[in-house]
């Protein structure tokens, strides 16, 4: 009888062990589902502007490609990915944070290095 419950007891461990995991999982998809609907979007828009840009000026496909290879190499490899290197505050020669444009020690107010992009590529 004693072993019975016992086995009962980890049954039901096991079952909500198992339900927490299932729980997880359907998060991770509805996660991963909402980040393909955004790259998706952004494949749109990206699009969208080349084919603004090319109505207004000379720039062909080519030049565009020549830009992507020319932004990739700025790392030292084509790889497809930029890679944004950590860097020193010049006041106070600390590691910066990718995240902030401010260093968080002494508050020195620098331009991100990226720019408008530096909150994506952090």
């Amino acid at each position: 009888m004693l072993w019975e419950l016992y086995q009962m007891h980890q049954i039901g461990q096991a079952q909500s062990a198992a339900n927490n995991s299932s729980s997880q999982a359907l998060k991770s998809i509805s996660i991963v589902e909402g980040m393909e609907n955004r790259i998706n979007k952004l494949i749109l828009i990206n699009m969208a502007m080349w084919a603004l840009i090319q109505e207004i000026s000379d720039l062909k496909e080519e030049d565009l490609i020549e830009k992507i290879k020319e932004i990739d190499l700025s790392d030292g490899k084509l790889d497809g990915r930029v890679r944004v290197d950590m860097k020193q505050c010049p006041k106070c020669n600390r590691v910066m944070s990718k995240k902030h444009a401010r260093c968080l020690y002494c508050g020195y107010e620098g331009a991100g290095e990226w720019g408008a992009f530096q909150d994506v590529l952090a």
